[in-house]
């Protein structure tokens, strides 16, 4: 079975080449870091609120009370 092409966006296209050997800075890692540290803790207790769950991610990394 053979797939039709996809349609290219010129301008997603423009975007990519823009950010295609972008590094991350510390902080760019540190908010990837958090968001899928809570996440996953969202994840495993759905009953906490995300406000919840960066007190509590705060807490951990000592970067809170």
């Amino acid at each position: 079975m053979q797939s039709k092409p996809l349609a290219t966006n010129s301008k997603l296209l423009a975007l990519l080449e823009k950010v295609k050997n972008h590094v991350m800075t510390k902080a760019e890692k540190d908010a990837q870091r958090k968001s899928w540290v809570v996440g996953e803790f969202m994840l495993s207790h759905p009953d906490v609120t995300r406000e919840y769950a960066e007190s509590v991610y705060a807490k951990v990394n000592g970067t809170g009370a």
